[in-house]
Formats: C-alpha cells, structure tokens, sequence
C-alpha cells in the first residue's frame, strides 16, 4: 500500500527523522522510516514488510485538514487499528469519532484508493496487511477470516469492529520495535511478526465472542449498562490501584456495596476475583509476548513492590513470572485456582 496526500505539496522529506511520542521507547533508529512534511502538515511512516504480513504505522499531524488517499494495487485482507485520534477521521466515508480505547476495524481493501480525511489533529494509524498465507492459517481459526479469505476477490465489505484494550497497543509497538531494532534472520523474524499478529487477533477475537455470548445472557437488573462499563473498564485496564473499590465508586456514582453485590448478580463471580483473573491474564500476555522487566509489570498492574506482584503470581499460577517468561507459557503443572 502507498499513502499520497491531495493536493501534492511536498514541502520536505527524509529517511530517518526521531519518532515523537510513545512510538518511541529507545535510542535507537528505526531504519524503515519516512518523513513528509506537506503544506497541510507532517506524516511519519514506519513500515515492516515480509512475506507473512505487511505493517504500516502512520502518525499524522495535520495542521489543517488533510486529504489522504491509500492507493493499492491488488485487493487486500486488512486489520486497520486507530490508535489515536482526538476530532474526527473519515475513512472510505466513515466517520470515526475522537476515541479513548484502541479501535481495530478487519477490512478488505480494494484494488484502487482508499480516502481518508483528518481534520487539524493528531492520528496514529496502523494497517496491518494479512498475507495470503497467514490468512489461510486464521481461517483454520476463525470463521471470521474464512469470509474474508472468500470475499478477498469480490468485496469491500467492513468484516467487524473491534475495541481492543490500551495494554494491546503497548505490546503491539513493543515487539514492532523489537522486530526492527534485534538483528533478527528473516526465518526469525517472520516468527516473530506471525507471534505479533496471533497475540493480538487471538486476544479481541476471544473477548468479542466472550462478550456476545455474555452480554445476550445477561439478568436484568438495576444499574445493568454500569455494571457492564465497570467490567469493561477492568478488562481494558486491569490495575489493582485505578479499579479499587473505592475509584469505581466514584467514577460510577454507585456505592461500593451496591457495585460488589451488583455485579456478582450479573456475572456470578465477586468483583475482587474478576478483577484478579483480568490482571493474571494480562500478566501471562506481557510475560510470553513482551521483554519488559519484571518489575515494570508489576508496576503496570498496580503492585506496590515487585515482591508482591511475584509472590501473587506464584500463588495463582504455581510458577514464577520469571518462570513463565523463560518457557513462554504457563507450565503444566496444575495451578492452585482453575477459575
């Protein structure tokens, strides 16, 4: 794919400016980066290509509104993530509204152009491209790409919409720049982007259908949407600190008594609890899927000290996070609670 800005008003390039913001996490430069700066603002692109998929991440700064055209010369399998966007972004005619959470869109790009429009505003954009045989590897795994592997020739259909959590994004542009900046042989590193690719659809396809199947058996009860926000809230943000008890209450406008009976009405499992799983299960994710530090993680969950993220893990999964990290997964051995 080929990002062209309308009109064309190119006022300044280079090959390998700084990346500002989060993008960045290190000294080092990324050697696939191109900078445009045209008259309606700034474009930084970063790219990984292989055979296995493609990544584009695109941040924009437009200084008025920009009119941006992705040109494609044959149809194309597409996960599409907006990352960022405070005002409104039309892609292909559709609006998206300035959002707080990751979107991700699996759409299929057609032979041609694909417009976008950005208004005076900063975006992060990326568009995963599937290749053809990664696609034939998910459609063994999902129905979902099986459409997509069959409309691939035939259709711009917007297969479904998504919305990821924010922790996703971090290890999305972690291990993107841990596949450029590691002097990875080109076997290595179509493992690594096929790992990157799996962690992330696995994960929001799982919580879409966890929470259909969910949502449609639901109680009626007072409160319900609330209670539902608060879970929502848990799962994007898993956090010992920021999902106290205390914090939830005040951000709901419902009692801490009233939150902790209610919920457990509509999911048969006490707050505390769920929110335990939801921390252990983003744990699991940044140990096997990441190389951040031990104690970063344990921060990132909201423990006070290390020592208490270790000795919580041990007593949930039977393993030490270090443990877990070396094998890449959670061992065998029968962890002390199923649920």
């Amino acid at each position: 794919m080929r990002l062209v800005v309308e009109p064309y008003a190119l006022l300044e390039e280079s090959a390998h400016p700084p990346v500002p913001g989060r993008i960045r996490r290190s000294s080092k430069r990324l050697p696939v980066t191109e900078y445009a700066k045209y008259s309606s603002g700034t474009i930084i692109t970063q790219k990984l290509l292989n055979n296995f998929c493609s990544i584009y991440l695109y941040s924009i700064d437009a200084k008025q509104t920009m009119h941006l055209i992705i040109k494609s010369m044959e149809p194309k399998v597409v996960l599409q993530i907006l990352l960022e966007a405070n005002n409104t972004i039309e892609i292909n005619e559709r609006l998206y509204e300035g959002i707080k959470r990751l979107t991700a869109t699996l759409i299929i790009v057609p032979k041609g152009t694909t417009r976008l429009r950005v208004k005076k505003d900063k975006v992060k954009l990326i568009y995963i491209e599937l290749g053809f045989d990664l696609l034939n590897e998910l459609s063994a795994e999902a129905e979902i790409f099986q459409r997509a592997l069959n409309k691939l020739l035939y259709s711009n259909e917007i297969l479904f919409d998504v919305i990821a959590t924010e922790y996703l994004e971090d290890l999305l542009i972690y291990n993107f720049e841990q596949a450029i900046e590691y002097n990875y042989t080109h076997g290595n590193r179509n493992i690594t982007f096929k790992s990157i690719i799996y962690s992330f659809l696995s994960h929001f396809l799982q919580s879409r259908q966890d929470k259909s199947e969910l949502n449609a058996s639901l109680p009626d009860i007072p409160h319900r949407e609330k209670i539902m926000n608060i879970r929502d809230t848990i799962r994007s943000h898993p956090n010992l600190q920021t999902c106290r008890l205390e914090n939830l209450s005040k951000e709901f406008l419902l009692s801490k008594q009233m939150i902790g009976q209610l919920f457990y009405q509509l999911f048969n499992i006490h707050i505390s609890e769920f929110l335990s799983s939801q921390i252990m299960e983003k744990a699991v994710l940044m140990l096997t899927t990441t190389s951040i530090p031990i104690k970063e993680i344990a921060a990132e969950l909201g423990y006070s000290a290390s020592s208490n993220f270790v000795r919580a893990f041990y007593e949930i999964h039977n393993e030490y996070p270090a443990d877990v990290r070396l094998n890449g997964k959670i061992g065998n051995r029968k962890t002390k609670k199923n649920n």
